[in-house]
């Protein structure tokens, strides 16, 4: 780059503005009356005209459907990496395992309600 032997297209520098500006926003965090640590910014994906775009909104002034929209989405990268971790506990205990299978447990109830009750504790 010193040399001018390789420059950055322009849309690469689109790319990395973009993934610049997703990281502030997803990087923005507030108190909320409750006095909990919470996300300032939600981002929700919609079909624009056959165009996926990812549209960003302050959730205090968020309308309740991007709310909506914005929790399932994050909800489904949540399962997503759930099965992911399952089928690589499963590829161990399978392929390479020569104890006990390891158990992970996907209900995270108890894990939510531990994490709760050391933060109001």
């Amino acid at each position: 780059m010193t040399n001018g032997q390789w420059k950055p297209q322009p849309f690469s520098i689109i790319g990395q503005c973009a993934n610049h500006l997703t990281k502030a926003m997803r990087d923005e965090y507030v108190i909320d009356p409750q006095g909990r640590h919470v996300r300032a910014k939600y981002a929700a994906k919609i079909l624009d005209h056959g165009k996926q775009v990812t549209l960003w909104a302050d959730g205090r002034t968020a309308s309740r459907d991007h709310m909506r929209l914005s929790f399932q989405q994050r909800r489904h990268q949540v399962v997503g990496d759930c099965r992911h971790l399952k089928t690589d506990v499963d590829s161990y205990n399978e392929s390479t395992n020569d104890g006990d299978p390891i158990q992970v447990i996907f209900d995270f109830t108890l894990d939510l309600e531990e994490l709760e009750a050391a933060e109001n504790g």
